[in-house]
């Protein structure tokens, strides 16, 4: 079973119907950057003293913006499908061709990315996200609760590899401290609400775990707060609408959620396709894919954490 027969839709009159996954998605994935760095390196790039040329950006009409900002203080700035190329005011005028840039990634979407790991870990498949940051402490902090859960992760020079460790795509249950992570909390809720164990996830006050709370427990998943505490039960959520409150984070856990729990509708794509445009294409291609991936197959990196 291959391509369009990898998953199924239930289509619906209003929202997303949220894909469910028949095989194990295996596939490699470039996740665009988050807007909010992206518009901190536009702003650094352009009080800089040399080119940079800015990869994976995120297009979003705030960021084309500041592109523009930026050329209105001088600085010479071109966008493409390669990267964005911003050469500071002070560097001087030269040819495009003589411009020997500094190659900086643009981080992505903690929150979106990890949504992508997560599709690995659930269907027993195998996913690469090559612009995973290298050196980033919040990334090594989800890292580290998606090996807990039961993946098997390792960095290597492509980007992060993520599967799952159990052939039945089974989770375990955790405790964790996710304090600081609000973007990547809702997907980690939604593994958690699919493990096998009770989880304790220590959240804060954030808007993001307020709405995953009310979605997880709008499709019968048993989710409870005590505290700052999330304690998460077995207990497999169903299928019906999921709410967003408007949080790009919120919609993308309810995307993961749905690759195991057919009859998902996502009250509100918008949210997540702001933040990521063309989300839909990007998830189903990763579906289709389909690719023979094996952990650490990518060349060069660290020791996998399991």
């Amino acid at each position: 079973m291959t391509g369009r027969d990898a998953w199924q839709r239930d289509d619906r009159p209003s929202g997303w119907s949220a894909p469910t996954a028949l095989i194990p998605v295996r596939g490699r994935v470039s996740v665009p950057g988050s807007p909010t760095a992206t518009l901190a390196e536009v702003a650094r790039a352009a009080a800089g003293v040399g080119p940079v040329l800015l990869t994976d950006p995120a297009h979003t009409p705030a960021t084309l913006a500041a592109c523009d900002r930026a050329r209105a203080a001088g600085a010479d700035v071109r966008t493409g499908p390669d990267g964005w190329l911003v050469v500071p005011a002070g560097a001087g005028p030269r040819p495009v061709d003589a411009v020997d840039p500094t190659v900086r990634p643009v981080a992505p979407d903690l929150a979106v990315a990890a949504g992508f790991l997560a599709a690995a870990a659930l269907t027993t498949g195998t996913v690469v996200v090559r612009t995973w940051p290298a050196h980033d402490p919040a990334g090594d902090r989800v890292r580290a609760v998606l090996a807990d859960l039961g993946t098997y992760v390792v960095r290597t020079a492509e980007g992060l590899t993520c599967t799952s460790r159990s052939t039945s795509g089974e989770l375990t249950g955790v405790r964790a401290d996710l304090r600081g992570l609000p973007g990547p909390v809702p997907v980690l809720v939604v593994l958690a609400a699919l493990a096998d164990g009770r989880s304790e996830l220590r959240v804060g006050d954030v808007p993001e775990v307020t709405a995953v709370l009310a979605a997880v427990t709008a499709v019968g998943g048993r989710v409870r707060r005590e505290g700052d505490v999330l304690i998460v039960d077995p207990g497999p959520p169903t299928g019906g609408s999921w709410p967003t409150a408007g949080s790009a984070a919120v919609a993308m856990a309810g995307a993961v959620l749905g690759l195991r729990v057919p009859g998902l509708v996502v009250d509100d794509l918008a949210p997540l396709t702001a933040v990521v445009p063309g989300f839909t294409d990007l998830w189903l291609r990763l579906l289709w894919a389909d690719e023979h991936l094996l952990p650490g197959t990518s060349s060069g990196g660290e020791e996998p954490r399991h």
